[in-house]
């Protein structure tokens, strides 16, 4: 798959001020886009954020100061097809992965949230995302890219929107003995926020499967069956 980049964005938070924190379509649509953007992330602080690791530091921060952004890549493809990459067929990971942008990285941090808005000209466009898994949950993603969405769509968040990331570390109550033993053991003892390369395996496949409720019924039937008889 052949990707043109046609323009590599830094998008910020859409607040006048971020006191410094430290917690252990088409081309009309792209404006509003960014702009929706930069709403979503006003409530998603940390994902603009960075993630570091001071070598003095005992472990890592997430850091969020008022000048952070987040990469937003637009690129377009015209050798692709739009439906097949949609689709839920098997796809190639090779197919795939120019459709997903890579994390900035710099000698002392890594940032949390990466975005790629792709062209597939006459057909539609896709958003691909990297995140710091060290920081993110699948939870915390969907809430962000379902916030996007709705913003994009109505311009505003909704009014029974709650803050969706819990930022108090006191709710976990850990002893200070086992996260210090913890942080001994690998990869924490390499205290450097980089993330391993990423590799590219070539027989590697993926595939959307749709589960209907009933399969879903029968699939915990199933789980709760096994259990049982394991007992």
């Amino acid at each position: 798959m052949a990707i043109n980049v046609i323009k590599v964005s830094r998008v910020s938070p859409a607040t006048d001020s971020i006191a410094p924190l430290i917690l252990p379509l088409t081309f009309f649509d792209l404006l509003w886009l960014e702009e929706s953007l930069r709403l979503a992330l006003s409530h998603f602080l940390p994902l603009s954020g960075h993630l570091k690791w001071d070598p003095q530091e005992p472990k890592p921060h997430i850091v969020i100061s008022p000048q952070d952004t987040v990469s937003l890549t637009v690129a377009e493809t015209t050798d692709a097809d739009f439906s097949r990459v949609s689709g839920k067929g098997l796809r190639h990971n090779t197919e795939l992965r120019p459709l997903v942008p890579e994390l900035p990285v710099s000698s002392d941090s890594v940032s949390i949230l990466a975005l790629q808005i792709t062209f597939f000209p006459n057909q539609g466009l896709c958003i691909g995302f990297a995140v710091n898994h060290a920081v993110v949950d699948g939870k915390t993603v969907v809430k962000f890219l379902k916030s996007w969405a709705h913003i994009c769509k109505y311009g505003a968040i909704p009014q029974d929107f709650h803050f969706p990331m819990l930022l108090d570390r006191t709710v976990i109550n850990l002893p200070a003995e086992l996260e210090l033993k913890i942080l001994e053991l690998p990869p924490y003892n390499v205290r450097t926020p980089k993330l391993p390369p990423a590799r590219d395996i070539e027989d590697a496949v993926h595939i959307t499967l749709e589960l209907s409720q009933e399969n879903v019924k029968k699939l915990r039937e199933r789980a709760k069956s096994e259990s049982t008889r394991s007992e």
